[in-house]
């Protein structure tokens, strides 16, 4: 089979959404949320830590996240997931939300993933701010429910 016959059979399985075993879409999202984690600790020198689970080998090695809470700056916190609570205007600029164990505070870990100082406008719960981040920096902002 010709190259390019492949690649449009494979690009064209892709776009009707995961499939069968191995689907490679769901693999790579698990290794791009390992390299996410890594970088928010790393780059907070360990103030924004989640444990890992076990490393999951069925669609790509990535270990799971999201089954206890982890900490950020010192306060117990769970990962969540929603879509429409934080936007970012700048694909270069990505997000992890937690949500304290009260519930009581949102966090939202912006890394840049630059290695040049980047200006970017993110709205969280429908409040607009202009932020800049350093060439590969991180802030993790704090929002009281």
């Amino acid at each position: 089979m010709p190259k390019q016959e492949w690649l449009l059979i494979y690009w064209q399985a892709m776009n009707r959404g995961a499939g069968p075993y191995p689907h490679h879409a769901w693999w790579q999202i698990g290794w791009i949320n390992d390299y996410l984690m890594a970088e928010a600790e790393l780059r907070s020198n360990g103030q924004m830590k989640f444990p890992r689970g076990f490393v999951a080998p069925k669609v790509g090695p990535h270990q799971s996240y999201g089954f206890a809470a982890g900490t950020i700056n010192g306060e117990q916190a769970n990962l969540i997931v929603n879509e429409d609570l934080v936007k970012v205007d700048n694909p270069t600029i990505d997000y992890i939300l937690a949500e304290s164990e009260k519930k009581d505070k949102l966090f939202v870990g912006l890394l840049n993933n630059r290695a040049q100082a980047t200006d970017f406008q993110v709205t969280v719960k429908g409040k607009l701010m202009k932020k800049q981040l350093p060439a590969v920096g991180l802030e993790v902002m704090t929002i009281e429910k």
